[in-house]
């Protein structure tokens, strides 16, 4: 039976999250900054409900953990949240790179897509939903958190199991297998 509550504990849990997202940046190129964490309860400022559990702030190099989700999603939701909210560090972290000339990875139409949905963020509610999903920038984060739930929880006959947005399952997963297949020590956006 897998535990699905935990304590928020201000001595040990900022450490396990920021130990999930250090996992995620050993399989991404350096972001040239390094992240920082806040924790907020259900309407302290960001969280209106515990359905959403963390945010990344690409300009403050930060991600916000909803504790009261915390405390009640299990160990593989937790690490796939934040690995995902990791990647959209990463997704500012070329954006900034690229406005300060400096060399960056990905190709720049990706890194200016990216960009324009950062500035013209569709957030998920239950009339944007499908926009919200179908963002290049969310498809990209929701590839690199499953390429990490394949990475460190495959099960014994090597699947996975989590939910994935119906309206894009098929090109997250296509994506997955592209990069896996080029290298699966790095995760690379694989068109």
């Amino acid at each position: 039976m897998i535990k699905k509550e935990r304590n928020y504990i201000i001595f040990t849990s900022p450490k396990e999250v920021m130990d999930i997202v250090n996992q995620a940046l050993n399989h991404l190129p350096a972001l040239g900054f390094k992240p920082t964490l806040s924790f907020e309860r259900v309407g302290e400022g960001t969280f209106d409900n515990k359905m959403i559990g963390a945010v990344a702030d690409g300009p403050s190099h930060k991600i916000t953990v909803n504790i009261d989700w915390y405390e009640s999603t299990d160990n593989q939701d937790l690490h796939y949240l934040i690995w995902h909210e990791t990647r959209h560090l990463y997704q500012w972290s070329q954006i900034e790179k690229m406005h300060k000339g400096q060399p960056y990875l990905d190709a720049l139409k990706v890194i200016q897509q990216w960009e324009y949905e950062l500035k013209n963020y569709i957030y998920n509610t239950p009339t944007t939903e499908f926009a919200h999903m179908k963002q290049d920038m969310e498809i990209d984060a929701y590839s690199f958190a499953v390429f990490m739930l394949f990475h460190y929880f495959r099960k014994p006959d090597g699947q996975v199991h989590i939910g994935l947005p119906p309206m894009t399952e098929d090109e997250i997963m296509d994506r997955v297998n592209k990069s896996a297949n080029t290298d699966f020590a790095t995760f690379r956006r694989v068109v």
